[in-house]
């Protein structure tokens, strides 16, 4: 029995070490030819993924895009009570759309807006570009 919960052990301890591995930024995270490389891109798979609730420096950014390309993704995304999805709402309706149809500034400035609550993530995503953001948008996302 002893023997049996060492190797249990063993086996989830090496299970949480690939796990941290994996999960960190870098090229070692390249499990699969199609798994992004870039770390703005990664930043992009979160947003894609979550859709949690958005930091109000966030929802700010939203309001704003909303009147600069009259769109209402804040009522769509993110209100409290009539909005839901949040950032994975803002991705898959309004980002791959504005990339689809090559609106590749909108796009990318809606992508940013998913990450205006961490300095960091957004200047990684504004250095990438509006070019590489929405290309990243139509190949990886099938924005198309």
């Amino acid at each position: 029995m002893r023997k049996v919960s060492i190797a249990f052990g063993l086996a989830v301890a090496l299970t949480v070490m690939v796990s941290a591995v994996i999960a960190q930024d870098g090229p070692h995270t390249r499990a699969h030819p199609n798994t992004p490389t870039d770390n703005w891109q990664h930043d992009m798979l979160w947003s894609w993924g979550d859709s949690g609730l958005c930091e109000a420096e966030v929802q700010k950014e939203v309001q704003r895009l909303d009147v600069k390309y009259k769109t209402n993704m804040y009522d769509v995304c993110i209100k409290p009570g009539k909005g839901s999805g949040g950032r994975l709402c803002l991705m898959t309706k309004f980002a791959c759309d504005a990339a689809a149809h090559k609106f590749d500034q909108k796009a990318w400035e809606i992508t940013m807006a998913t990450q205006a609550h961490i300095d960091w993530r957004k200047g990684r995503l504004q250095e990438a570009g509006e070019t590489a953001v929405a290309g990243f948008l139509r190949s990886y996302f099938k924005c198309q």
